[in-house]
């Protein structure tokens, strides 16, 4: 198999997009049904000082200063994609300006809610 036909397959391109997710410049967090973290990558919780089981751990008004964080979500899954400029509060107390976008997706059959920030 050569250098070509490894691009293309499956597990090696979730791998792949995984690790570079993961390190991307951009704060990733993912929600699950219950509006709890179920993943965040290597760069939101260093930009908010966390390690990622203290991230996981939170609740996600703990960090994002949204007044009503289901409200919002609510928008995003009528809306499709919601976007605009927030505060994410990190672990030291510092309020971080970041532009987001948010989406409603599905994977292995169940619902996520994924908001992808980047530091202004």
């Amino acid at each position: 198999m050569g250098p070509a036909s490894a691009v293309v397959d499956p597990l090696i391109q979730h791998a792949l997009l995984g690790e570079a997710v993961d390190e991307c410049p951009a704060a990733i967090f993912v929600l699950g049904e219950d509006r709890k973290y179920v993943a965040v990558n290597a760069f939101a919780c260093g930009l908010l000082g966390y390690e990622r089981s203290e991230l996981l751990a939170l609740d996600p008004g703990e960090v994002g200063l949204e007044p009503d964080f289901v409200a919002h979500l609510a928008e995003a899954n009528r809306d499709g994609v919601t976007r605009g400029q927030a505060q994410l509060r990190a672990k030291n107390g510092d309020l971080i300006d970041v532009t987001y976008r948010a989406c409603e997706t599905t994977a292995a059959r169940m619902r996520f809610w994924i908001s992808i920030a980047f530091p202004d």
